[in-house]
């Protein structure tokens, strides 16, 4: 069973892997989907706007990505970091995310962490989501 932030959370995952249909069989995508979907970080993108993943709009380099991570706080920026350097291995200080995050954001990075490791354990069951 998946942990979850909350409802909005888990209602964001499912419209995020059918947007990435890539998550069911692939760790790196699933466990940016699952970040993206936290909601703090899905409130910052348009989902029809993402094209090769769920963090298009923050490693994009044109000035409309500032605007939308101006939205991120301490914690929520580490955490789109994490989430960033799970889908394509863009380097990330895990100590400064340890350092910042309140218990359910860590509970919410450790599990993209196990996601990332073994995604086919999530949709083995009819629990999956």
């Amino acid at each position: 069973m998946i942990y979850f932030a909350n409802d909005d959370h888990k209602r964001n995952f499912g419209r995020l892997i059918e947007r990435f249909p890539k998550a069911y069989s692939n760790g790196e995508y699933l466990s940016a989907c699952y970040l993206a979907a936290y909601p703090e970080i899905c409130k910052c993108f348009v989902l029809d706007e993402q094209e090769h993943g769920p963090f298009d709009w923050f490693i994009s380099s044109d000035e409309t990505a500032a605007d939308e991570t101006a939205a991120l706080t301490g914690q929520t920026w580490r955490l789109a970091e994490l989430a960033v350097n799970l889908w394509n291995g863009r380097p990330v200080n895990l100590a400064e995310g340890i350092d910042v995050w309140d218990e359910v954001i860590f509970q919410t990075a450790l599990q993209a962490i196990w996601l990332r490791r073994s995604p086919s354990l999530v949709f083995t069951s009819d629990e999956a989501v």
